[in-house]
């Protein structure tokens, strides 16, 4: 639940498939206005987007080649900023980022098993990545339990908040 939740994919049928899912039309018993589904490709979209307090990428960057630029595109375009543009840090946007975890006996170390995926991160090389664009990284299982940076849980979620470029961009 929330003010407004709004649902982007560059995948035609996932938003399809989520409008379907999630979208009601008034007079239905779950109808909310405030929930949004839109293709967009965010790493080519030029527009200003809504600041939000929640991001979730789940299951994303690891399917992306340039996942340094996913991680600024997601960044810039929806963290809240206070009048100097500067990461709000008293309400921070927190980023909940999930991928595959490497370390995982369940998964090849070679090459993915999933033909989409560019690459799979061992959870020390996500901690890598992410830690040049966020202060602060939390690791957690799938059930959001705590775990060290060294874990073999798959999928690693990390939930992430006061971006580095944008501190330093100021």
């Amino acid at each position: 639940e929330g003010d407004f939740v709004w649902g982007i994919d560059k995948n035609e049928r996932s938003i399809l498939f989520a409008k379907e899912a999630f979208e009601r039309q008034k007079n239905n018993i779950y109808y909310n206005s405030q929930l949004s589904f839109d293709r967009i490709d965010i790493m080519e979209d030029t527009r200003e987007f809504l600041k939000f307090d929640l991001v979730v990428a789940i299951e994303i960057v690891e399917h992306i080649k340039d996942d340094k630029r996913f991680l600024e595109r997601i960044i810039s375009k929806f963290t809240k900023r206070d009048k100097k543009g500067k990461p709000d840090n008293e309400l921070p946007t927190e980023f909940f980022i999930s991928t595959p975890n490497r370390n995982n006996d369940d998964i090849r170390k070679d090459h993915p098993h999933n033909i989409y995926h560019v690459r799979e991160y061992s959870s020390q090389e996500y901690w890598e990545l992410l830690n040049e664009f966020f202060e602060k990284i939390e690791f957690m299982n799938a059930k959001g339990e705590p775990v060290e940076k060294d874990t073999i849980h798959t999928p690693i979620l990390a939930k992430c908040s006061l971006p580095k470029i944008l501190l330093n961009r100021i």
